[in-house]
């Protein structure tokens, strides 16, 4: 099993900062601006919680599975009949629709018609207008049509979409399923064993922040970038490494457990690498403080799998720029 580190992970959910899948730190184009047009929240019904953490207390017990945080939820929205559009002065269009499940802790979305023209882009925040936590454009669009995204810290979410004057094909959004994510910080049930709370690890696993030897120590902080998180699309989490091929060209190769990709398309995994803290403790799983180099990119593609030997491994629909601060292992 793809086991979550426990010394990685704290920081992803406390970050309020502004963080892009292309290098775009543009904000909305809504918040500039002072629109006259409501836009009325879609509400969804409150989940059974005592129901979902009594599940959990059983599937927590299997060691085989992905970890669950969240809840896949149906939802049909489309930009044709959803949503509040908002003609702009000089020519151009903000479309935007805001979905509210309640005492959600996070939300992602899952669309299963995604296409956006050149030069246009979407955007999904938070209520409070403090987290963007993706910024998509066209070179997002994929013959499938699939994409799932990133999380939204709290129970609201907006999706916006800015298309700009300049720009006059018709953009495809339709939105399928929200994931509500209820837990995040781990289980506090005693007889869990620390193997399956998120802040927990098998007894064959050991701390990547621990020393090891002079011919690792140098090399384990290098390695730490080529770890991604996996948000499955489903409600369920897992972890990953990006690894080079023989010809070490960096084509964006990504190594999971193959019990990730049950009742999951990664076309619609999101994907988030450099959540490593920058001053990780051994045997401690102190909080890290807020970081500023998460980099996300959506969607991946299925190039081989076993399950006797429990691996997958998927070729992502995005290059790694340059930029990243990340490593091929």
């Amino acid at each position: 099993m793809m086991k979550i580190n426990p010394f990685l992970i704290i920081s992803l959910f406390f970050v309020v900062t502004v963080f892009s899948q292309e290098g775009d730190n543009s904000l909305p184009k809504s918040w500039e601006l002072n629109l006259s047009e409501t836009v009325a929240l879609v509400q969804l019904s409150p989940l059974d919680l005592e129901y979902v953490i009594a599940q959990d207390s059983i599937n927590d017990l299997d060691k085989s599975t992905p970890w669950r945080f969240g809840i896949e939820r149906p939802l049909t929205l489309n930009i044709q009949q959803n949503g509040r559009w908002s003609h702009l002065p000089e020519g151009g269009k903000i479309w935007r629709t805001a979905i509210r499940s309640p005492e959600a802790l996070n939300m992602s979305i899952n669309f299963s018609d995604f296409y956006i023209p050149p030069g246009s882009r979407v955007q999904l925040y938070d209520n409070d207008h403090k987290i963007i936590s993706q910024t998509l454009h066209g070179s997002t669009n994929r013959e499938t049509k699939l994409l799932g995204t990133w999380f939204v810290e709290g129970d609201v979410v907006w999706i916006e979409y800015y298309q700009p004057p300049h720009v006059s094909l018709r953009p495809q959004l339709k939105i399928n399923s929200i994931v509500h994510g209820y837990r995040m910080g781990g289980t506090s049930s005693s007889n869990i064993p620390m193997g399956n709370k998120l802040n927990g690890s098998g007894a064959c696993n050991y701390d990547v922040n621990c020393p090891i030897g002079d011919d690792f120590d140098s090399k384990k902080d290098i390695l730490k970038k080529s770890i991604a998180f996996v948000n499955l699309g489903n409600g369920f989490l897992c972890t990953a490494v990006l690894v080079n091929n023989t010809k070490a060209d960096k084509t964006p190769y990504l190594l999971t457990a193959n019990h990730c990709l049950v009742n999951s398309d990664p076309s619609l995994w999101s994907i988030r690498f450099n959540w490593v803290s920058p001053t990780p403790a051994c045997g401690t799983g102190e909080e890290s403080g807020n970081l500023q180099n998460n980099f996300t990119v959506s969607g991946a593609k299925l190039m081989a799998n076993n399950s006797l030997s429990d691996f997958a491994l998927v070729k992502l629909y995005s290059e790694i720029p340059d930029s990243w601060d990340v490593a091929f292992a």
